[in-house]
């Protein structure tokens, strides 16, 4: 694993996306895109577990999934996640 990723989520992830559901929440399915083998959730927060391995984007993943989450209006965006 590496200690960086840079993400995208698409429209397409937002379009598929389930509301509340760590494991297919647009973040996590833009992960599983660029990290394919490997078990991923989007948790509290913005800690992206994957497989062993924690990872944490900036704040505006936090507030993508705490709108996507409550029904609201979000659009793609580009974030690096780091391990911590």
């Amino acid at each position: 694993m590496k200690n960086k990723y840079k993400i995208k989520v698409k429209q397409i992830d937002i379009d598929r996306g389930v509301v509340q559901d760590v494991c297919k929440c647009p973040v996590a399915l833009a992960v599983r895109r660029v990290i394919k083998k490997a078990p991923i959730q989007v948790g509290g927060g913005y800690a992206i577990d994957i497989g062993d391995h924690r990872y944490s984007g900036p704040k505006k993943v936090e507030d993508f999934i705490t709108t996507f989450d409550k029904g609201g209006e979000v659009k793609p965006f580009n974030f690096v996640m780091r391990m911590t």
